[in-house]
């Protein structure tokens, strides 16, 4: 296993494999180094949550059908995690059970591809995903930055709209004073409008 760094500029990405047949982790892993991505794995459900604790990656390739705890048991334990767990769960099955397809797309999984799966279409649909994980990131950072930018700029008015308020309740304002706070208090409202 080669523990290059991923080359973000070609869509490469942090992989962990979860599989308990140690071929279809050796060919994974081989087809997806290949492309630039860092890929480590896991022959177990324990052991893979136990990777994406040490290092969350960005997607998983899990197995559903592995002895003990089951791909579709990680998958909720992953999905249980603060911000949804990594990124992408594609669920690999030997048969198309539409049970197990339900039940993985129930619980969060991003895609569902059936083994064998061709190396071209396996490489294609992890680069596909990770675009995909990576705009959703993307979008709910600016998303969090524009309610703090929003929060900021409502703050201002607010306490002068306060402010202005406890001077109209006074008893000893001047008639201009009154007029110079309520066109202030109508700029304010002009302001927070425009928001």
């Amino acid at each position: 296993m080669m523990d290059r760094p991923p080359d973000s500029s070609l869509g490469a990405g942090d992989i962990l494999v979860v599989d308990d047949f140690p071929d279809t982790v050796a060919l994974y892993e081989a087809l997806l180094t290949d492309e630039g991505h860092r890929v480590r794995s896991a022959a177990s459900g324990p052991e893979a949550l136990a990777k994406v604790d040490e290092r969350e990656p960005e997607l998983v390739l899990l197995d559903v059908s592995m002895p003990g705890m089951d791909g579709v048991e990680v998958l909720r334990h992953l999905r249980e995690r603060r911000g949804g767990g990594p990124a992408v769960l594609m669920l690999t099955a030997a048969r198309r059970d539409p049970q197990a397809i339900e039940a993985g797309l129930r619980e969060g999984a991003d895609a569902y591809l059936t083994k064998p799966i061709e190396g071209r279409e396996l490489v294609a649909r992890v680069r596909a995903a990770l675009e995909t994980f990576r705009l959703k990131r993307m979008i709910e950072a600016q998303r969090r930055d524009h309610i703090a930018m929003l929060v900021h700029d409502l703050r201002h008015p607010l306490s002068s709209l306060g402010l202005l308020a406890e001077i109209l309740g006074a008893d000893d304002l001047s008639p201009d004073e009154k007029k110079t706070s309520i066109t202030t208090l109508r700029t304010l409202c002009a302001d927070m409008a425009r928001l």
